[in-house]
């Protein structure tokens, strides 16, 4: 676009809304075009404001500025720039650039006349204040670990070094997290500190965000916006004489949507002791405070299904398994134990959750521990076992069956049927009443199955691989492909045998059995199921196999299927057809 073709949209904007903007010849060079001029707000006051255009306009909405402001306003980000909308829920009508620019120019003055004290204004500093505080508190950022839900007044531990400040109820609690998650340099200076951690008055007065802080001020705020109890305990702090003194203090705050958390450091340095209360000149700095507790991060997960508290085993991390623990994981999951006999292979990477870098970087290394490692990397609040026995095999943790009662839930993404139907033997003999769940795919992309038993007495996974008319073990009845067939391949022998399916077969197995454990989980499935994924026969007919009469009757034009099962003639549970 030429510079008339801005200057004319500038000039409509002009005579409509009877401002007077001119171009601005310097400054702002990563745009098109940039206009200067002052606009006159509802209070009285004026303020310079610049409207910006980049090459993208109209696909992208123009600019504004504002320019040599002092006042913090809500919405206006520290280089001046005015956030107008969400853009993730707008349609911009590009064919309509005058009107674009006008509805822009309005949303702007709105935003700048929601003045201090204002109803309005309370009400965007509240639902935004973590955005807000970010702007003043940089320099200085905490990361916390802490379940604010815990918070009354506490005395917490920091680690502080050149790069890192984290807070956490023990000094190894920060530590580990300041050096295996956020990168503290392990061969650097670090000390401990002690953190205060308030929480406020519900309903107190929230702070009033400025860039300067006096610590008169500060705990006088402090102060009134806290009940008597903890009043006493921090009057108590406000006694202690120092000298040289740094103490970081962080403030908790009740809101609908959940805790806030804000804070200062005092910096207070001088020649001879004076009680905290008596200091006139402490540097005080806003904190900005990184929430990284288990409650923040899964936030975002619903609430309902948070699964802090549960204990889960997870038997084969191989294809499924591996995407299938990162799920879990993600939900919210703390206490996975996982145990896979295999060595992790670079043939094994393109339909795995592990990658090329964990299969070159450390050879011949067990599948489990890989995994563990990994996700332990990524998750700051999982504990994972990897059972790393002597003899690492499903058979060998079987001896112990007992220990099966210790989960809340069994997962078996092993797809070895025999080992399966002896964990349901188990299960239903011994009289252990925690949920099993079995997961596998189906070969060339044609489905998978995600089984549920344990959960009543009507029937059990063997029911599942007993002929309806005998007692006699047969295969998995439920199967899209017909019996008697082979599809396993090997590019290396007999080790390197494997049944054809990708990777995402195999991601959304993992998710099928990771909705369904969560519902288990959450009591909202009591009955046994089978849920089946079905995929198209497309590749595996043209590959001269064939499917079953159950995928052929049951599952045509059909993406997923669950049913409830039983049969008479199972030799473990004899149960209902």
């Amino acid at each position: 676009m030429d510079s008339n073709y801005y200057e004319n949209l500038v000039s409509k904007l002009n005579e409509q809304r009877e401002v007077h903007f001119f171009p601005k010849e310097s400054g702002l060079h990563k745009y098109e075009a940039a206009f200067f001029g002052s606009v006159s707000l509802m209070d009285g006051s004026s303020l310079n404001l610049i409207i910006a255009f980049d090459k993208y306009f109209p696909l992208r909405l123009p600019f504004f500025y504002v320019e040599n402001d002092n006042v913090f306003r809500v919405h206006v980000e520290s280089d001046g720039k005015i956030c107008l909308y969400d853009k993730s829920s707008m349609l911009i009508k590009k064919d309509m650039p005058d009107q674009l620019l006008l509805d822009c120019y309005d949303q702007a003055i709105k935003i700048l006349n929601i003045l201090p004290g204002t109803d309005e204004y309370n009400k965007e500093i509240f639902r935004e204040f973590d955005a807000y505080w970010m702007k003043i508190g940089n320099r200085r950022c905490v990361y916390s670990c802490f379940d604010t839900s815990e918070i009354t007044y506490n005395e917490y531990n920091m680690f502080l070094s050149s790069n890192i400040r984290v807070v956490a109820k023990t000094e190894n609690d920060a530590s580990v997290m300041a050096y295996n998650h956020l990168h503290a340099k392990r061969n650097g200076a670090y000390l401990y500190k002690k953190c205060l951690v308030i929480r406020l008055r519900r309903k107190s007065s929230l702070i009033n965000i400025r860039e300067n802080y006096k610590w008169k001020d500060l705990r006088n705020y402090i102060l009134r916006n806290i009940s008597a109890s903890y009043q006493r305990k921090f009057e108590k702090f406000l006694q202690k004489k120092v000298k040289n003194f740094l103490q970081y203090i962080l403030l908790v705050y009740e809101t609908p949507m959940g805790d806030i958390v804000f804070g200062f450091s005092i910096d207070i340095s001088g020649k001879k002791y004076m009680q905290i209360s008596n200091i006139v000149n402490a540097k005080i700095d806003p904190v900005y405070v990184k929430r990284i507790d288990y409650n923040y991060l899964l936030a975002r997960v619903d609430s309902k299904i948070l699964l802090r508290d549960k204990k889960i085993l997870l038997l084969g991390v191989g294809s499924i398994g591996g995407f299938l623990a990162n799920n879990l994981c993600q939900m919210g999951v703390t206490q996975l134990d996982i145990l896979d006999i295999d060595v992790f292979h670079e043939e094994n990477v393109c339909r795995h959750f592990l990658g090329f870098d964990s299969a070159v970087n450390h050879t011949m290394k067990n599948k489990a521990d890989l995994l563990k490692e990994q996700l332990e990397k990524m998750y700051p609040y999982v504990d994972i076992d990897s059972l790393n026995y002597k003899d690492r095999s499903v058979e060998e943790f079987l001896v112990q069956y007992k220990r099966l009662g210790n989960y809340d839930v069994i997962i078996s993404a092993l797809g070895e049927p025999t080992l399966n139907l002896e964990i349901n033997r188990i299960l239903y003999q011994e009289h252990i009443l925690t949920p099993f769940v079995c997961c596998f795919n189906e070969p060339y992309g044609i489905g998978g199955h995600v089984i549920v038993v344990n959960l009543d007495n009507k029937s059990c996974l063997q029911c599942l691989y007993t002929k309806i008319n005998a007692s006699e073990i047969t295969s998995f009845k439920a199967s899209l492909v017909e019996e008697g067939q082979t599809f396993k391949k090997n590019v290396s022998g007999c080790s390197g045998a494997f049944v054809p399916y990708s990777s995402l077969d195999s991601q959304q197995t993992a998710i099928l059995a990771t909705r369904l454990i969560v519902k288990v989980l959450r009591g909202e499935i009591i009955e046994n199921t089978v849920e089946s994924w079905i995929g198209p026969c497309d590749e595996l007919m043209s590959n001269h196999f064939k499917v079953s009469e159950y995928y052929n009757i049951l599952c045509k034009n059909k993406e997923y299927v669950r049913t409830k099962f039983g049969n008479t003639h199972c030799a473990i549970c004899g149960g209902d057809e």
